[in-house]
């Protein structure tokens, strides 16, 4: 079971990335409501791109923040300098023990009992 960090969906959409497809795209991936708000919201995102994401987003399941992401996201944030939405998706990813898939690596290194993989990297 994997959560897809934002990164990657946004490499997928990239030309020479559709091979992507294979690590973000299968029957064990999600997405953390987060990562949406942080591809989607991007505030220059054009009417075609914004189209290409949504049919992504539709085509796997959605994890939403729930009292126990909420509360192991303040503790990352306050063992660590991370971004709310870095802390949200590692707590998402920690409460669901699902492996992390990002590019960010470094973002969320260190942080105990999270497994992280770049497929951009295998």
């Amino acid at each position: 079971m994997r959560i897809i960090d934002a990164n990657l969906i946004i490499y997928f959409a990239q030309p020479g990335y559709e091979w992507l497809q294979t690590h973000i795209q299968t029957l064990d991936a999600h997405y953390s409501a987060i990562t949406k708000v942080e591809v989607v919201g991007y505030h220059k995102i054009t009417p075609s791109a914004k189209a290409f994401f949504q049919v992504y987003f539709d085509s796997i399941p959605s994890l939403l923040p729930t009292a126990d992401i909420v509360e192991k996201a303040i503790t990352l944030r306050q063992t660590r300098k991370m971004s709310l939405g870095d802390s949200i998706i590692a707590a998402t990813a920690l409460v669901h023990d699902l492996d992390l898939y990002t590019h960010n690596v470094a973002d969320f290194a260190g942080i105990l009992d999270l497994r992280i993989v770049d497929p951009l990297k295998i």
